[in-house]
């Protein structure tokens, strides 16, 4: 009883809530809101979002079906560890992988390679946010 009491409270936190402020805020009206989405900050984070994730979707299409390919098809010595760095994402918390990607090719880096706070950044993210699910 007491696990459905916590199931239903965190739950409301985390989905019921968020939920309410949206409908509460749409109750300024229709304007208000397309407004908001016409915003020209706003239809530059669609844009930005929609070009990634298609680019996103094109590399995985290609290099998922030659990694799925090569672990299905293929016997080689460290298969299973490139099985388990394919399924490092879903083991790293949100945040550890952001800075862990920031360390790698932010400003002090050790590849000389700072893509920090830029498009390629959010595309090298998304690539490996996505990674486990091709």
């Amino acid at each position: 009883m007491i696990t459905q009491g916590l199931v239903t409270a965190y739950l409301t936190l985390i989905v019921l809530l968020p939920l309410a402020a949206v409908v509460w805020q749409s109750t300024k009206g229709e304007r208000s809101f397309w407004d908001a989405v016409s915003d020209p900050q706003a239809v530059s984070a669609l844009k930005l979002t929609l070009v990634v994730s298609v680019l996103v979707a094109l590399v995985n299409a290609v290099v998922g079906t030659l990694i799925a390919w090569v672990l299905v098809r293929d016997e080689f010595p460290g298969k299973s560890v490139v099985n388990a760095v394919i399924d490092l994402p879903f083991a790293l918390p949100t945040i550890v992988a952001g800075l862990t990607l920031l360390a790698l090719y932010g400003p002090e880096g050790p590849f000389g390679i700072d893509v920090a706070f830029s498009r390629a950044a959010i595309l090298l993210a998304l690539l490996f946010v996505t990674l486990p699910f091709v």
